[in-house]
């Protein structure tokens, strides 16, 4: 699995409209210089505060944008779609490029040791090569039929900071490897994400806001 590409956008409207309601503009320290962010104390409270008073008092959240290119396989897409709510993707599309080629082991997740993959590896591959002679629809149906759920998909997708802040109060410490590595990419690349996290987890109650 791989995450990049992992770009945010708008945090300086999202900060501008977490300070209309009282109209606080002044108080306003963060600083934007370029793709630089450096939150100020004044504002980072008050993304705090409201972040974990609940979902509708932290609507600032909807509004930084994150889009990112993804490349996992079909058992944690399935997951990853629970979060369907604000979030787009755009993703490989099997039915027009699978055939086009034969497939190695490394366009699946597999762990190391798993041998016995190679027989399957090469019926997959016995298909691609039947498909690509005759076009038989009855072939590529038994090849959709067999692929497996480790199979990678490369997707470009885009959420919120609400979105991913889902994700990681009910993914953090997952048993698929793939969300530690998803959710450790989201807080390198996302500033002041885990802070946010971590002041959810801290407060009382927080599985409820």
């Amino acid at each position: 699995m791989e995450v990049k590409k992992v770009k945010v956008f708008n945090i300086e409207g999202a900060i501008r409209g977490m300070r209309n309601p009282l109209q606080s503009y002044k108080s306003s320290d963060t600083v934007i210089c370029g793709d630089r962010v450096d939150i100020g104390e004044k504002d980072l409270s008050l993304m705090k505060k409201l972040t974990v008073a609940g979902k509708d008092h932290r609507k600032f959240l909807r509004q930084i944008f994150v889009s990112y290119d993804v490349m996992a396989p079909e058992y944690w897409w399935k997951q990853y779609h629970t979060y369907k709510v604000s979030t787009t993707e755009n993703s490989t599309s099997q039915m027009h490029t699978l055939g086009q080629r034969l497939l190695n082991r490394n366009d699946f997740e597999l762990e190391e040791d798993f041998k016995g993959f190679d027989i399957i590896l090469e019926e997959i591959n016995d298909l691609i090569c039947s498909w690509q002679s005759n076009k038989d629809v009855v072939v590529w149906r038994k090849l959709i039929q067999l692929m497996p759920q480790s199979f990678l998909y490369l997707k470009t997708c885009t959420t919120s900071y609400e979105g991913l802040i889902a994700i990681c109060l009910s993914r953090k410490n997952h048993k698929l490897k793939e969300w530690n590595l998803f959710i450790e990419s989201m807080f390198q690349n996302c500033p002041y994400l885990k802070v946010l996290v971590d002041e959810i987890e801290s407060s009382k109650g927080y599985r409820n806001v």
